[in-house]
């Protein structure tokens, strides 16, 4: 948790706030504007903003500087790129509120979300306590972001969280707000060098260091979808990165849940890397033999099909990864792609 060799700091005198939220951001320019402003509009005043610039163009950089210098309650640092999990443990290393919470740069929040996690993490002397979310898309659409495993508000212990539930709850750190000596405590930090999964990962462990867990089912916070975000981008490590992912749960299932809760979280990577196979022939900007060579590649990855062998049931797409049915994979690929012409057409 200590911060060593980062420079380019603002506003880093010393004081005390009870909420301390973090905002890592990497060119979002723009958007900052109004996630910084829904922070600094709180009903609840007793906050600072921790926003860290993790190498952003120049032109985010200087939209920094400029929302830095407008309130005291803002402390900044720029520094070289490195991920969003190194980012937000610098920031971790520079709270010094009794709580932190963590808002994404292009998303923004109600203006008593604070007011409201702070009420109730008191009251019921909670570690952590998360609310539900509003998913909002360009066209202004807007879809709930709510439990299904928790039908009402609830207070819960360790013990009560089911491997399912905990999947659900343990899928993002924006909607939430933590005891900052529990976190340190445990030296609870976000796993660095992952692409994705790394706030699931830093959950799963913050749960299972928690004795008691606070939910409150009403939505506080705005999750914006921005067109273009992640859509039809080939990354070539997906599965790599998806087994390391796997790998890491597994290992921290084992340390602070049990063995039980093992078998839900690896079916949702293996459903991760399904989607992904089918996805590899949607890909816009590659030729159909690079997509096809990309697909056998994949089938033949020893340590995925180790895992696949394993399992007791496997879905259609990977039954034909474990046969090597590039074919079949190809053609589903096709049906999927019928689909999402239908879904746009509805759209």
């Amino acid at each position: 948790w200590g911060l060593v060799g980062y420079v380019g700091m603002k506003n880093m005198r010393k004081f005390m706030s009870k909420v301390s939220i973090i905002i890592p951001v990497y060119n979002t320019g723009h958007y900052l504007y109004k996630c910084v402003n829904s922070i600094l509009y709180q009903t609840y005043k007793d906050i600072e903003v921790i926003i860290v610039d993790d190498g952003s163009c120049e032109e985010t950089a200087l939209i920094c500087d400029e929302i830095a210098a407008k309130d005291n309650r803002i402390r900044l640092i720029h520094k070289k790129n490195e991920g969003v999990s190194i980012a937000r443990n610098i920031g971790l290393s520079m709270v010094t509120g009794e709580y932190v919470g963590f808002v994404d740069s292009d998303d923004w929040i109600d203006a008593d979300m604070f007011e409201n996690l702070v009420r109730e993490i008191e009251k019921y002397d909670a570690d952590i306590v998360m609310c539900d979310a509003t998913t909002v898309w360009d066209n202004g659409k807007t879809e709930r972001d709510t439990f299904v495993c928790l039908p009402e508000s609830c207070t819960l212990s360790k013990g009560e969280i089911t491997p399912q539930c905990q999947l659900e709850l343990a899928g993002s750190c924006w909607r939430v707000l933590y005891k900052t000596w529990k976190l340190k405590s445990e030296s609870i930090i976000f796993p660095a060098g992952l692409k994705f999964s790394e706030d699931r990962i830093f959950n799963m462990i913050a749960l299972g260091t928690a004795t008691k867990f606070r939910y409150i089912k009403k939505s506080f916070y705005n999750r914006y979808m921005r067109k273009g975000s992640c859509v039809n981008t080939f990354h070539k490590d997906f599965v790599e990165v998806a087994l390391k992912v796997n790998d890491m749960m597994k290992g921290v299932l084992r340390q602070y849940w049990n063995e039980n809760y093992i078998p839900v979280f690896e079916q949702r990577n293996l459903r991760e890397i399904s989607n992904y196979v089918v996805s590899i022939f949607l890909v816009s900007n590659m030729s159909f033999k690079s997509k096809w060579q990309e697909v056998v590649q994949l089938c033949s990855n020893e340590q995925l099909r180790a895992i696949l062998i394993k399992q007791p049931t496997l879905g259609c797409i990977l039954t034909h990864v474990v046969n090597r049915n590039i074919s079949m994979l190809f053609l589903l690929s096709l049906k999927e792609r019928v689909k999402n012409s239908i879904r746009i057409l509805i759209k």
